[in-house]
């Protein structure tokens, strides 16, 4: 076809107007590795090569432990310490249950590896919920638990930033 050099001259012109012409915007770009036992979080910034962020332990990564001690909010390696001390406060890789029924093979795998840990249904969609009664007086959802830990995340990346 005689139209074939044509087109590709012209999306080759508009390419390269639009390149020259563009405006760049330039940030930083946070990953989380959110595994099922362990968490990484990496910063990409423009002129900084990729690193692993280390967390407040100066370690690269973190339990994905949670618990609430003294009215303090604990994730990683501070809540994964308390583990033997308080067992009935500690979640260990709580987010191995987002989404999954209470009554799940995966949930009451996790139970026996969990034995004390407070799992309720949610009575809105019969997903895992978890108390903590000795320290707030409300029911936390899988996916609120899993929004703190992230936002833990979140907070380690913007002290390395």
């Amino acid at each position: 076809s005689t139209w074939g050099p044509l087109l590709s001259m012209k999306h080759l012109l508009l390419t390269a107007v639009l390149l020259v012409t563009s405006t760049c915007a330039f940030g930083a770009l946070l990953g989380i590795d959110f595994g099922s036992q362990w968490g990484k979080v990496s910063l990409v910034k423009p002129g900084v090569p990729m690193d692993v962020v280390l967390n407040v332990e100066s370690k690269r990564k973190t339990p994905t432990s949670f618990t609430f001690h003294e009215e303090l909010v604990l994730v990683g390696d501070p809540a994964t310490n308390l583990a033997s001390r308080f067992p009935s406060k500690v979640l260990s890789t709580p987010q191995q249950l987002l989404g999954q029924p209470l009554d799940g093979e995966l949930v009451k795998h996790w139970r026996a590896a969990n034995p004390h840990a407070a799992l309720f249904a949610d009575p809105e969609r019969a997903t895992v919920s978890f108390r903590f009664p000795d320290v707030i007086n409300e029911t936390l959802t899988i996916e609120e638990v899993t929004s703190i830990m992230f936002g833990y995340f979140k907070a380690v990346a913007s002290s390395f930033a």
